[in-house]
C-alpha cells in the first residue's frame, strides 16, 4: 500500500472514530466539550501543517489557543498542549508510514508548535482577566 494512501486511511478512520467516542464522552460528562474540541482542532492543525506554510500553523495555534484560554483560563496550559502536541505527532506519523513530504520532517523542531499555542492560550487568559477586572470596577462605581 502506498504511504500516502496508508496515511490517509489512518487519519480519516481516526477522525471518523473520534465522533462517536466524543459523543459518548459528552453524554457522560458534558464538561469535556472544550478538551475534545481543542484536541480535534489540534489534529486538524497538525494535518494542515503537513501541506501549508508555518505561518498558517502559527496563526491557527495562536487563535484557537486564545479562545480556549479565554473560555477556561484555569486550564490554559492544557489547551496549549492539546492544540500544539498534534503537530509533532502528525509529523511522526507521516514519517513512520514513509509519507513523502515537500520538506524533511524534524519532529523535535516541530515541538516549537507548542510556543504559539501557549502564547495564544495565555493571551486569552490575560484578556479574560482584564475583562473581569474591568467589569468588577464598573459594578463598584454604580
Amino acid at each position: 500500500m502506498a504511504s500516502q494512501i496508508l496515511f490517509t486511511v489512518i487519519v480519516f478512520n481516526s477522525l471518523v472514530l473520534f465522533l462517536p467516542i466524543a459523543a459518548i464522552l459528552l453524554w457522560l460528562k458534558p464538561n469535556l466539550w472544550l478538551p475534545l474540541l481543542t484536541a480535534f482542532l489540534g489534529v486538524i492543525i497538525g494535518l494542515s501543517d503537513l501541506k501549508s506554510d508555518v505561518q498558517m500553523t502559527f496563526l491557527l495555534l495562536l487563535v484557537f489557543g486564545f479562545f480556549a484560554g479565554y473560555a477556561k483560563p484555569q486550564y490554559a496550559w492544557l489547551w496549549a498542549i492539546l492544540l500544539g502536541i498534534w503537530v509533532p505527532l502528525t509529523e511522526f506519523t507521516a514519517f513512520a508510514v514513509g509519507l513523502k513530504l515537500a520538506y524533511r520532517p524534524d519532529i523535535l523542531a516541530s515541538c516549537v508548535a507548542l510556543v504559539p499555542a501557549f502564547i495564544g492560550a495565555y493571551g486569552g487568559v490575560a484578556v479574560q482577566w482584564a475583562s473581569q477586572a474591568g467589569n468588577a470596577g464598573k459594578q463598584v462605581n454604580r
